[in-house]
């Protein structure tokens, strides 16, 4: 009986090193579950993430497969109200007429928008009347000026960005300013300048008088209105000549005149055949594009739910490494190398202790 506990005892300790090695062996042909949990930025809180995780993972345990997520708002995030603003623009330049490049901010009722996206489009320009309006300025008008009754008018066909010069008449004009002028002059000759007196009109002039006292008359003589001209003086120009037999001296009157400043407008139509173009479709918002990362409005914490996809007992080939990886660590371990050597051993003597005492009796 004795002899047989002993086997018996023997015998138990190779059986639990292989147990011990072949334990794991049987526990990869349970079912196992891992999960994994990411913390993510959305626009929508129901907003399908599956995308974010694997559909399949592997670690040294085995390979899993994603069967559900469940998702949990964690809170609202406090970020800016984002405005989107959609643009057609021209294609070409309007100065240039060659192809231009949008703006990368723009004005809107009194807020900056930034450009997100461009695309150029094509269409069919049917025909169409454009319509086309300029002011223009005129300084020093005097009353007798008349205001040209057309002038050219730049068109801008905002669809294609191309410019047309057209000549539009008059609508309108409007005085901006009314003030007197100093540099109003005219010139005068004296004929019979010889003599004791000559003719202004039908004035009869003294030789030596005042010239400028006669303002009124050498404006009466040019049809001009003193309300709106004054003669200040007259000064002689230059010394007497001859010609045709009269003494001739020039003089030079000098005054001011009442002018205006005035804004005219032209402005008129013209009908454009159709024709293909392109323009620009422009994206803008409120939020720089470079600003509005990581600015969704709601934090979500995502967990994904694995289960394992190894079903009964692997082969050598479809066991995992970490078997391997076990097994070479128990043999190269000098701990339980040694145990399991000092425990052969242990088992070699008694059996050998066993066999002697055996044939001595």
């Amino acid at each position: 009986m004795i002899i047989r506990r002993n086997r018996l005892n023997a015998l138990l300790v190779p059986l639990a090193i292989v147990i011990s090695l072949t334990g794991y062996d049987n526990a990869l042909a349970a079912v196992r579950g891992k999960t994994e949990e990411k913390t993510i930025k959305v626009n929508d809180p129901e907003v399908d993430i599956s995308a974010v995780f694997q559909k399949e993972i592997a670690d040294a345990d085995g390979i899993y497969r994603l069967i559900d997520i469940q998702t949990e708002v964690i809170e609202p995030n406090d970020v800016p109200e984002k405005i989107v603003l959609t643009v057609e623009e021209p294609f070409l330049d309007v100065e240039t007429g060659e192809e231009r490049v949008p703006a990368e901010t723009i004005e809107h009722e009194g807020m900056t928008f930034f450009l997100q996206t461009q695309e150029i489009r094509s269409a069919e320009v049917e025909e169409r009347t454009i319509y086309g309006k300029e002011e223009i300025r005129f300084q020093d008008v005097e009353y007798i000026d008349q205001i040209p009754e057309k002038r050219p008018v730049t068109i801008l066909d905002e669809f294609t960005g191309q410019q047309y010069r057209r000549s539009m008449p008059l609508s309108g004009y409007q005085t901006e300013r009314e003030y007197w002028n100093d540099d109003f002059l005219f010139p005068i000759k004296i004929y019979s300048f010889d003599a004791d007196y000559y003719m202004l009109g039908s004035l009869q002039i003294e030789k030596h008088a005042d010239l400028g006292q006669y303002g009124d008359v050498f404006l009466q003589i040019l049809n001009l209105d003193p309300e709106f001209y004054k003669v200040d003086s007259v000064m002689l120009s230059g010394e007497p000549y001859e010609l045709d037999g009269e003494m001739v001296q020039e003089a030079i009157a000098y005054g001011s005149k009442k002018v205006l400043d005035v804004a005219a407008v032209y402005e008129g139509s013209i009908t454009l055949a159709g024709v293909p173009t392109q323009y620009y479709e422009c994206v803008y918002s409120t939020i720089r594009q470079e600003d509005g990362e990581g600015q969704e409005p709601y934090t979500i914490k995502a967990k994904a739910i694995y289960e394992e996809i190894i079903i009964g007992k692997p082969t050598k080939e479809e066991m995992p490494e970490s078997y391997w990886a076990r097994l070479a660590e128990f043999l190269t371990n000098p701990v339980t190398v040694t145990i399991a050597i000092f425990l052969l051993l242990l088992l070699v003597v008694s059996v050998l202790f066993r066999i002697g005492k055996r044939k001595r009796k």
